[in-house]
C-alpha cells in the first residue's frame, strides 16, 4: 500500500497527535528540491485548521535559519509543512541534569541564551496577524525548554512560533499574562529569564510554591538571590528580565544580547553545545533516525586526479576535564542545593584609556558605505595597511596592474602599471650616455681653468 501524500510529500510516520493536529515525518517524493525530509502537521477539524493557517502566516514573516522554514500550506488538505529539525529538545538535557547524569555548565547555558535572544530579536522586528485581530510584532509567547531543540551539530532551533499557548503552565507565564493581557515582546524576555533560572539554578521558577498570588505579583527574589550572590552581574540581568513591569524589562533586543554576551565572556571555560549533545547521545538519547538518502545518480563527470588531496583539518584542542578552570559547572547532585561555582566570573576585561567595552553582534554588523564590505573594515588604521598588496587587474585600465600602494586609511590607492620602475636596456644606455656627457663637460671645464 503506497503512503498517503500531501502535495509532493509522502507521509512516512506519525509522530504524535495533539490539540486536534497530527504531526508526521514526511519525505519529498516528487521534484528535486530540498530538504528531503519535512515535518507535516495535519488538522483534524476546522478550529485546528484555522490555527494552522495562523501559524503559516506567522512563520512566513520570519526568515531566521534557527526557525523552521515553511515548505508549503495546503488548505484543502488542512496541512502545513515545515523543515524537519533533527535534534533533541532542551528538556532532555534538563532531565539528564536532574538525574545527575550530566552537568550543565554555565558557559554553554549562556551561549544558548544568547542565540535565543537573537532569534527573539529577529521575531520582534517582524509583523504578522494576531490571534485577537490586527497586526503586531511576532511574539513566541510560550518559550520553554521543550521548544528549544539542539541539533546533532549543537545548533539551536526555536520551535512553536505562531502556535497557541493556552496550555502554558503558570510557572512559565509572565504576571501580565496571568492577569489576562496579551503576550508581547516583554513576555518573551520574561520567559527567557525563567528559562535561565531553571537551567542555572537547577529548579524551575516558582518550584514548590502553590500560592498563585506569588506568581501574579511577580515575586522572584527567592530564586534570583542565590544566583546573584555568586555572580552579581547575572543577578542584575535576571532582575531586569523578570521584572514585574514589562516596561522595566529589556525593551531593546540588541541591549539584551549585549548584556548576555558580556556575561558569557566573563565566565571561565568554553561553551560546548556539541559536547552536550554527544553526552546525551551516550545516555541513549538521540534524534529520530531518518531513512538513508538514495545513492547519487551517476554522472559523466571525470573523477578528480589522484594527486588532488584536501588538507586534513587541524585538531580542536579539548580542555582537560581534570582542570578545575577548564569548564564552569553548574549543578551536581539533584538532591542537594545546586552548585553555582561555575558562575564565578573570571578577571573581567578592563578597557584601556577609559574606552567603553564593546561586544561584536553579528546582527549589527553594518556594511561599509564605500566598499560594501558586510563586515566593515576591521583593520582600518592598521600599520599593516602601509604595504604593497598584490592584485589582479584594474578594471579602469587597459594595462595590467601588479601592485597597489596603500598609504593609509582614507587615502586613494596609487596604481602602478606593470613594468614601471624596471629599466629596460635602452633606458640604461641612455642614462649611461647622459652621465658620460656630463662627465666630459666637467673635465673640459676643468682643463680650461
Amino acid at each position: 500500500m503506497s503512503p498517503q501524500r500531501v502535495g509532493p510529500f509522502a507521509l512516512l510516520e506519525r509522530v504524535s497527535i495533539d490539540a486536534g493536529q497530527e504531526l508526521w515525518l514526511a519525505e519529498r517524493v516528487a521534484g528535486s528540491r530540498t530538504p528531503r525530509f519535512a515535518a507535516l502537521r495535519r488538522a483534524l477539524d476546522e478550529p485546528a485548521a484555522a490555527r494552522l493557517s495562523h501559524e503559516y502566516a506567522v512563520l512566513s514573516a520570519l526568515d531566521d535559519p534557527r526557525v523552521p522554514a515553511v515548505l508549503g500550506h495546503w488548505t484543502g488538505e488542512r496541512a502545513l509543512v515545515t523543515s524537519w529539525v533533527d535534534g533533541l529538545p532542551l528538556t532532555a538535557a534538563v532531565q539528564a541534569h536532574q538525574r545527575g547524569d550530566i552537568a550543565l555548565d554555565a558557559a554553554t547555558v549562556l551561549d544558548i541564551a544568547v542565540e535565543l535572544a537573537e532569534v527573539l530579536r529577529h521575531a520582534h522586528s517582524r509583523r504578522a496577524p494576531q490571534l485577537r485581530g490586527g497586526e503586531g510584532p511576532v511574539v513566541h509567547g510560550h518559550l520553554s525548554p521543550r521548544e528549544v531543540v539542539l541539533d546533532v551539530r549543537g545548533g539551536i532551533h526555536l520551535l512553536g512560533f505562531g502556535r497557541p499557548h493556552a496550555e502554558l503552565p503558570p510557572e512559565l507565564t509572565p504576571p501580565e499574562c496571568l492577569a489576562g493581557a496579551p503576550a508581547g515582546p516583554g513576555a518573551d524576555h520574561w520567559a527567557l529569564g525563567a528559562l535561565l533560572v531553571h537551567l542555572l539554578g537547577g529548579a524551575p521558577l516558582y518550584s514548590g510554591v502553590s500560592d498563585l498570588s506569588v506568581r501574579r505579583e511577580g515575586r522572584v527574589d527567592p530564586w534570583i538571590t542565590p544566583l546573584a550572590r555568586v555572580n552579581p552581574a547575572l543577578g542584575r540581568v535576571l532582575e531586569r528580565l523578570l521584572a514585574y513591569d514589562p516596561a522595566v524589562r529589556f525593551s531593546d533586543g540588541g541591549q539584551l544580547i549585549r548584556s548576555l554576551s558580556e556575561l558569557r565572556r566573563s565566565l571561565r571555560g568554553p561553551a560546548d553545545r556539541l559536547g552536550l549533545v554527544e553526552r546525551l547521545a551516550e545516555l541513549g538519547m538521540s534524534p529520530r533516525s531518518l531513512p538513508e538518502p538514495p545513492p547519487p545518480a551517476p554522472t559523466d563527470l571525470p573523477a578528480p586526479p589522484p594527486s588532488v588531496a584536501l588538507p586534513s583539518p587541524r585538531p580542536t584542542p579539548v580542555p582537560d576535564p581534570g582542570d578545575p578552570d577548564a569548564q564552569a559547572v553548574v549543578g551536581g547532585d539533584p538532591t542537594e542545593a545546586p552548585s553555582l561555582s561555575g558562575l564565578t566570573a573570571s578577571t573581567p576585561w578592563q578597557p584601556e584609556d577609559g574606552a567603553e567595552p564593546t561586544v561584536p553582534i553579528a546582527a549589527e554588523r553594518l556594511p561599509d558605505a564605500e566598499h560594501g564590505d558586510p563586515l566593515g573594515d576591521p583593520d582600518a588604521g592598521d600599520p599593516a595597511d602601509d604595504v604593497t598588496m598584490p592584485v589582479g587587474f584594474d578594471p579602469d585600465r587597459t594595462e595590467p596592474i601588479h601592485a597597489i600602494d596603500r598609504a593609509g586609511p582614507g587615502r586613494p590607492p596609487i596604481a602602478h602599471p606593470a613594468g614601471r620602475g624596471r629599466l629596460g636596456l635602452g633606458e640604461i644606455v641612455a642614462i649611461v650616455a647622459v652621465i658620460a656627457l656630463v662627465g666630459a663637460a666637467i673635465i673640459a671645464f676643468s682643463l680650461r681653468g
